[in-house]
């Protein structure tokens, strides 16, 4: 399985997402805008929880699957194992 990921982050913590609207299943996220944690897809206004994923605003209902992102000194590592994943 592969996935397009978005890494947003907010107050200094850094968030990674499936970076595809669970709606339509083609909708790019990183073409939506954020505001504050949710993130809202640019072609039918779904909105995301950027901290876990949940969908927010209809017309989506599934959640986008979540990643582990650690910062380690200055350099962002992100986890894509199963065990991270929703």
């Amino acid at each position: 399985m592969s996935y397009q990921i978005d890494i947003s982050a907010k107050n200094n913590l850094h968030f990674a997402i499936k970076g595809i609207d669970t709606y339509d299943g083609k909708s790019k996220l990183k073409e939506g805008i954020c505001f504050g944690n949710k993130l809202y897809s640019p072609m039918n206004g779904s909105a995301f929880n950027i901290e876990n994923g949940h969908p927010e605003l209809a017309p989506a209902i599934d959640e986008l699957p979540r990643f582990h992102v650690e910062e380690v000194t200055k350099t962002t590592l992100l986890s894509i194992s199963k065990s991270w994943e929703n």
